[in-house]
């Protein structure tokens, strides 16, 4: 099974922002929403030096409320994901 099939399997909504969109590099390039928790996380959420992948908050019964900021960037599809990041995702979906 293929890590994008493991997370739809593990959590009922993932949605993935891209705050990269104009080429900037900020250590928080994703936002991750999975069910109701928000993450923070960069392109290399497991180095060690310069990985980032922090929880930031809980949506709880607002979920459905979720209207983006517009510094999150663009909606990515986890198929657009480096394999990194679906792991990391992964990791937090378990």
């Amino acid at each position: 099974m293929d890590t994008i099939e493991e997370i739809k399997q593990n959590s009922s909504s993932v949605d993935v922002y891209d705050s990269d969109s104009n080429g900037t590099k900020f250590s928080d390039h994703y936002t991750v929403v999975i069910d109701s928790e928000v993450y923070g996380m960069s392109d290399e959420p497991f180095h060690p030096a310069y990985g980032f992948c922090q929880f930031v908050g809980d949506l709880g019964d607002r979920r459905g409320e979720l209207k983006p900021h517009k510094g999150w960037g663009y909606k990515v599809e986890l198929k657009d994901l480096p394999e990194n990041v679906l792991q990391a995702i992964l990791d937090r979906c378990a």
